[in-house]
This record gives structure tokens, C-alpha cells and sequence, in this order.
């Protein structure tokens, strides 16, 4: 394993920001981020590199496909971001004399521009794919060296939470269940595992099919685990804790599975965890899917009409709301997620402020008559 990468200033910040968030709250960041003493000014304060100047859009974007960010993608992200990149580059064809030829800081200067693109469709979901492109796009080519453009690109590109797609998260007594669930029927012991894997550690299903027997750590509660984004043969695996329980079923259902094979020939460490031919290759990711839809659709305490907003990526939600209920602060959680940004964990903060709302209504207080309290004391 090599040298641990240092990290730049602006990861630094970016950390010291996150652990704002989590102490003061939103509100206090973002007013800090926006007092002038910081030179709280967005788009039109950014200075991009010069490097930018003379860059073509086209080349801008060619810079990109060829770029480690793209290419550690996995291939459906690829396919999507290639077809959204035909689909700007149409737009720019159509609003500018020079086409593609164009400078890109045409878009740094004018970020209007990027306002009219999306505009020109009313879909959310494809809106959101849109902004998410050009958001990658643009950190790209700036280099990820310009604070401001990174804070500003997320305001003149949201990704818009539509609120029938929030996250989906079970319930204690619907996790009992699906536990319950997956020790019956064909591979029992795997699915159990699986399971309670995922719901033990938050990790994402295209994280958990990657395990292999040498990337559990007993000793710190750590898995090793190739993160979203940089899916390839040479990327540095990252550690994420796992809670004990899921370790020790996921430790039991290893020996169990494997032990026989420690003293053959055999690269014991190397096998795959989750894997139907002895650890040679591991499960799909569409595999585990489908073993988890499959509970789901069993599961007697969760509603008929709502099995459909359920999926494996509700997994990982429970894991982090479960966090929120137990007091857990959200920079924290988002360590245990994963997630390189804050924001990208606050999301969850609104599905929890739903579940405060419902145990409000649930308190003693809420159902008491004042006025015939009053009544009664007169």
C-alpha cells in the first residue's frame, strides 16, 4: 500500500467547513460563506485558472473524457454522461456563432447560460442528471482549484430532491422482519449476511459485491472497500467501520463458507465474500438486487403500495437515519457514509425532521385540552 496522499488546502477547508455544518448548523455556514470578509461573492467573483482562456468547449470536453475523474466512473455512469455531453454540446451548437468552438469560459462568465440550458427541460429527474453532468464537467476543467466555483456550480446546478423520491428508510420492526426473512429459503446463511452487511455499515451494494476475505479487519471494525467513482484495478481501497454484530455474522458465515479452504493453495484473502462459484468472482450488483427486492416483497410490515419505493439503496438510508435518531451529528455520519461532501448527507436531515414531526404529534402534550384544563381550574 503506498504513501498516504496529502491533502491539498482545499480539502483541508472543505473538512473545516463540514465540521461547521455539524457544530453551528447550515444557516451560520452559509452566512459565513457570504460575509465579504471571506469574499462571499459567487460566480462573478470566481477567477478561473488561466489555463481556461483559450479552451474550446470541445476541447474542454475532450479534456474531460480523457480525464481520472471519468475514467474511474463506472460504465453505466459513463454511457449516461457521454449521452447528457451529445446533449450540451447540441445546445452549444445551437446558441453560439462559433458552435463548439466557443471558449468554455464562456459559461464561467455568463452563468445564465448554463439556467437557460436546463430550462429547456421540465423533467426533474433528467434536469438533475443534466446539472449533475455539467457539475462534474466543470470541477473538472477548473481543476477543483477554485472554492468559490465549486460552492457556486451547486447553486446555478442544483440537484432538486423531488419529495416522492426522498429516501426510503425501514423501521426497526420492518428490519426484524427482512432479518427474519433472509434466513429462510435457498442460501440462507449468504443472504442473512448480506443483509445485515449493509445495514450494519451503510456501504452501497456496488461496495459490498467487491469484499474479499482479506478486507475485514476484526481488530478496528474496519472493512476495506473500493469506493464510488473509482472502481478500478489499481484504486486504494478506503476503510469504513462496521457495526459488531453484522462484523460477527459477517466473520461466522466466512468460516463457515471458506474455512475449509485456508491451508489449500488456494489465495484464501483474495476470494470474494458474497459469491455463488467458492469466492472466485462475487455477485453482481443487479444479483443483490434482486435478493434484497425479493425480501422486500415478502416483507408483511411494509404496505403493498409502498414496496415499490423500497430498494436496496434504502439499506444504506436506514443506516443513516437510524445515525440521526441516536444522536450521532451529521459530519460523523457522514464519515460512516463515505460521502466526500456534507451536503450530500443533508438530505437525510429532512426525511428526520419528518419523523420529529410525527413524534410530536405522538407526545403527551400534543393531545391534551388546554381550554379545558382552563375551564375546569375556573
Amino acid at each position: 500500500m503506498g504513501l498516504p496522499r496529502k491533502m491539498s488546502k482545499k480539502v483541508q477547508l472543505e473538512q473545516e467547513i463540514q465540521k461547521l455544518h455539524a457544530t453551528y448548523g447550515e444557516e451560520f455556514v452559509n452566512t459565513l460563506l457570504n460575509n465579504q470578509l471571506f469574499g462571499g461573492h459567487y460566480l462573478e467573483s470566481a477567477h478561473p485558472n488561466n489555463t481556461m482562456n483559450d479552451k474550446t468547449i470541445e476541447e474542454a470536453m475532450e479534456e474531460f473524457f480523457n480525464s481520472n475523474h471519468f475514467l474511474q466512473l463506472a460504465d453505466s455512469s459513463k454511457k449516461t454522461y457521454q449521452s447528457e455531453a451529445r446533449t450540451f454540446l447540441d445546445f452549444c451548437n445551437k446558441i453560439f456563432s462559433n458552435g463548439t468552438q466557443e471558449r468554455v469560459l464562456v459559461f464561467i462568465e455568463k452563468p445564465t447560460l448554463l439556467l437557460e440550458y436546463l430550462k429547456e427541460t421540465k423533467n426533474l429527474s433528467t434536469r438533475n442528471k443534466r446539472s449533475s453532468f455539467l457539475r462534474s464537467f466543470f470541477k473538472v476543467i477548473c481543476k477543483r482549484e477554485i472554492l468559490d466555483a465549486d460552492i457556486n456550480f451547486s447553486r446555478v446546478l442544483p440537484i432538486i430532491q423531488n419529495e416522492d423520491e426522498e429516501p426510503k428508510a425501514l423501521n426497526q420492526h420492518q428490519v426484524r422482519e427482512l432479518l427474519h426473512l433472509a434466513k429462510e429459503g435457498n442460501n440462507n446463511f449468504r443472504n442473512y449476511t448480506l443483509l445485515w452487511v449493509m445495514l450494519g455499515s451503510g456501504i452501497r451494494v456496488g461496495e459490498v459485491t467487491q469484499i474479499q476475505i482479506g478486507d475485514i479487519i476484526p481488530e478496528t471494525q474496519h472493512l476495506l472497500i473500493i469506493p464510488k467513482k473509482k472502481r478500478t484495478l489499481r484504486t486504494e481501497k478506503v476503510k469504513r467501520k462496521i457495526a459488531l454484530p453484522a462484523l460477527k455474522t459477517l466473520i461466522d458465515y466466512v468460516n463457515f463458507t471458506y474455512g475449509h479452504l485456508i491451508d489449500t493453495d488456494i489465495n484464501y484473502k483474495n476470494l470474494y465474500v458474497f459469491s455463488k462459484d467458492g469466492g472466485k468472482t462475487p455477485l453482481t450488483e443487479r444479483a443483490v438486487q434482486m435478493i434484497i427486492k425479493d425480501l422486500i416483497d415478502k416483507c408483511q410490515s411494509i404496505p403493498d403500495d409502498e414496496k415499490r419505493k423500497y430498494s436496496t439503496h434504502s439499506l444504506r438510508h436506514t443506516f443513516a437515519l437510524s445515525a440521526l435518531e441516536s444522536g450521532i451529528d451529521i459530519y460523523r455520519i457522514s464519515k460512516l457514509l463515505g460521502h466526500e461532501y456534507i451536503k450530500s448527507t443533508e438530505v437525510y436531515l429532512k426525511l428526520f425532521d419528518h419523523h420529529l414531526q410525527e413524534a410530536i404529534e405522538m407526545h403527551p402534550f400534543a393531545n391534551i385540552d388546554f381550554e379545558k384544563i382552563w375551564d375546569d381550574k375556573t
